[in-house]
């Protein structure tokens, strides 16, 4: 699914953040499948010869698993909207989009 050049060029800077995440929220939540599939897949080919049962999230511990507990302190302090416009701007002019 594509967005035309014309609607990404008319996009404000809260349109545009919400895009970026809703994107990077559905690329994540694929991989994030993929390695979970992959890890109860391990999983279920190593019980035969563990004594006992072995969770998959111990067996192959995945990044996501430790922020499950944290809270979003890495992600540091919230960017004003003045300097999300400014970067913005910056980018569009070094890419030779027409500001309007």
């Amino acid at each position: 699914m594509g967005m035309r050049l014309d609607d990404w060029c008319r996009l404000d800077v809260d349109d545009f953040n919400s895009a970026a995440k809703a994107w990077s929220e559905m690329r994540d939540g694929g991989e994030r499948g993929q390695w979970e599939r992959m890890r109860v897949l391990a999983s279920i080919v190593i019980l035969p010869h563990v004594k006992g049962r072995m969770k998959p999230e111990r067996l192959l511990p995945l990044p996501w698993d430790k922020n499950k507990a944290r809270t979003s302190k890495s992600q540091g302090e919230p960017v004003s909207a003045e300097a999300q416009k400014a970067r913005l701007l910056e980018v569009m002019k070094r890419k030779g989009v027409a500001i309007q």
